[in-house]
Formats: structure tokens, C-alpha cells, sequence
């Protein structure tokens, strides 16, 4: 396994910014800690997983800490058709059959592109957190604010005020809100819950979407269902 981790010049509550395209990502607030940490992590001992934690830019301006993380992708071509930037993370091509990946032929069971990376951060209560991904999960506990965007991923949050989720596949799980929040999804199922009033807009295209906790839900679904008294599932992942 190899790992990078960085510690944030800034303390006090911050805007964690965290750029990826399929890393998950894992974000916890402790009222214990000072400061803001993160730890980028892969299985893989070498290649190009451990090539792009060890590439990764961290900033700390003002009040905001920035990862930029580009995981590794390839483009490849089979049955007449060409597949460009597709990420990694221990994808296995092959089948049984033949692929070209960027001209090399690989064989069923090749794994390219590297293990998962994962990122995980702790930082103070009060911060915010936003994230761009495209096929990564991304988890939050106890923050502020949480302004997630990918396309397959799911977003899950515990305990996190302001949700504002938009995925394409991915589902949204969002538990304990408190402010008003906006959840928006193609075909993911939709789950909030939180205090008694609170302000919740959630929509789908052919997800479905519930509630609990007396949400004041806003919903609606082309053609899945909108049901506002189930109960979340969210799990407790750390």
C-alpha cells in the first residue's frame, strides 16, 4: 500500500475543495482536531495509482485547502468501437477475449489502470466541503456544508447541514439535514431526511425518492416513485 498525506497550513473551520475523477472520497468533521489533514491511499505498491498520489497538488489559500488529483486513464478499442478516458481502479479487460488499450493487445483478465485511490480527510467542525468526480463515492460526516457533483458516484452525508448533490447514476443519501438543501439525480434513487421543516428539494428522472423526519420535501420524479415516509439506509462507513 502506498500513501501521501498533507496537513494543511490553515486552522480553523475551511472550504476543503477536492478534485478528482475517481478517487472516493471520505471527509469527516472532529471537534477534537485542529486543522485539516489528508491522506491519499492505493493497494498498489507501484504504477500509475501510486504515480498519481504522488502527483497530486495540495493549496492552502486564505481560507480554502485545494487537492487537485488526476488518476490514471486509458482509451481503448474493441468490436469497431473506440472508449476514451476511462479511469482506472483495477479495471480487468479481456473476458476471455482479446482488447487493444492504447494499441497493446491485453488479454481476459488483464487489470489496467491501477488500484482505487481513496481520499480521506478529517478537518474542523464548521467547514465546508466540495467535490468534482466523475465515478468516485463521496461520504461526509458532521460538516457544514457539502456542494458534491459526479456522474456515477454516490454522495452519502451524516449529519451535514447544507446538502447540495447532483449525480447522473449515482444515488443520494443525505441524513440529518438542517438547512435548506437541493438533490438532483438522472436515474439514482434519492433518501433525505432531517429536522421537522426543513426545506428539501429533490429530484430525479427515473429514480425513485423518500423521505423521513418531516422534511418539507419538494420532490419530484419522471417516472420513479416519491414516497415520504421511507427510512433512510445510509451506513455507517466509518
Amino acid at each position: 500500500m502506498a500513501k501521501v498525506n498533507h496537513t494543511a497550513r490553515l486552522t480553523g473551520p475551511v472550504t476543503l475543495n477536492i478534485d478528482t475523477g475517481a478517487a472516493d472520497v471520505m471527509v469527516v468533521a472532529d471537534p477534537s482536531v485542529t486543522g485539516t489533514w489528508i491522506e491519499l491511499s492505493t493497494e498498489d505498491e507501484s504504477g500509475p495509482s501510486v504515480d498519481a498520489i504522488r502527483e497530486a497538488r495540495f493549496y492552502d489559500d486564505g481560507a480554502e485547502v485545494s487537492l487537485k488529483l488526476t488518476e490514471p486513464s486509458v482509451s481503448f478499442s474493441t468490436g469497431g468501437m473506440t472508449f476514451s478516458n476511462i479511469y482506472g481502479g483495477g479495471m480487468i479487460f479481456g473476458n476471455g477475449g482479446t482488447i487493444r488499450v492504447n494499441g497493446q493487445v491485453v488479454t481476459g483478465g488483464t487489470t489496467i489502470g491501477g488500484s482505487k485511490i481513496l481520499v480521506r480527510a478529517i478537518t474542523e467542525t464548521g467547514s465546508a466541503v466540495k467535490v468534482e468526480t466523475v465515478s468516485g463515492d463521496v461520504m461526509a460526516k458532521n460538516v457544514r456544508v457539502v456542494r458534491a457533483e459526479t456522474v456515477s458516484g454516490d454522495v452519502t452525508t451524516l449529519g451535514v447541514d447544507d446538502v447540495r448533490a447532483k449525480t447522473t447514476s449515482g444515488n443520494i443519501d443525505a441524513v440529518g439535514v438542517t438547512a435548506s438543501s437541493r438533490l438532483k439525480s438522472v436515474s439514482g434513487d434519492i433518501m433525505v431526511s432531517g429536522e421537522p421543516g426543513t426545506r428539501v428539494t429533490a429530484k430525479t428522472t427515473t429514480g425513485d425518492v423518500s423521505s423521513s423526519g418531516g422534511v418539507d420535501l419538494d420532490a419530484s420524479s419522471v417516472s420513479g416513485r416519491v414516497n415520504g415516509q421511507c427510512a433512510s439506509t445510509a451506513d455507517e462507513w466509518w
